[in-house]
């Protein structure tokens, strides 16, 4: 879906739907080893089918998972498994999100890409992309099965 469904809505190369695929477990999940094995190996298929070089994003992922850890220590974003949807917890890990994923982008030599990822529009449908894919894992992962009380 990033390389071919979404340029034809949007209108650019690429889009952050890739990167957030490796960042947003770590943040609604949390960072545990297993969450952090499988984004190594997401993006190490991803650098493959890419054709980066070894390296290029999962170094930076290691790295961004590491920070992640460490704002987990100062800022509540584990959001799975609490309750049903808060918009305002939401909002927060939306744009956390989209924080962490520039870090990855700048970490990972953004000029590489080719991409302006730091024009308004591209900010505007990267947070959008963020909200709906948060709505998503809200949706899948939420364990409560009734709101009742």
């Amino acid at each position: 879906m990033d390389g071919v469904i979404l340029p034809a809505f949007f209108g650019f190369e690429e889009s952050f739907l890739s990167f957030l695929f490796l960042i947003m477990p770590l943040l609604y999940l949390g960072a545990t080893k297993q969450n952090i094995v499988f984004g190594f190996i997401f993006a190490v298929i991803l650098e493959a089918f890419r054709g980066f070089d070894f390296g290029v994003l999962a170094i930076p992922f290691l790295i961004t998972a590491a920070l992640i850890c460490v704002a987990q220590i100062f800022l509540e974003t584990k959001l799975a498994y609490d309750a049903r949807f808060n918009l305002g917890k939401s909002v927060f890990l939306t744009v956390a999100l989209v924080a962490f994923v520039y870090v990855f982008i700048i970490l990972c030599n953004y000029n590489r890409f080719n991409v302006d990822y730091f024009s308004f529009i591209f900010g505007l449908i990267s947070v959008l992309e963020s909200f709906i894919l948060i709505l998503i894992f809200n949706a899948m992962f939420n364990k409560r099965a009734e709101y009742v009380g």
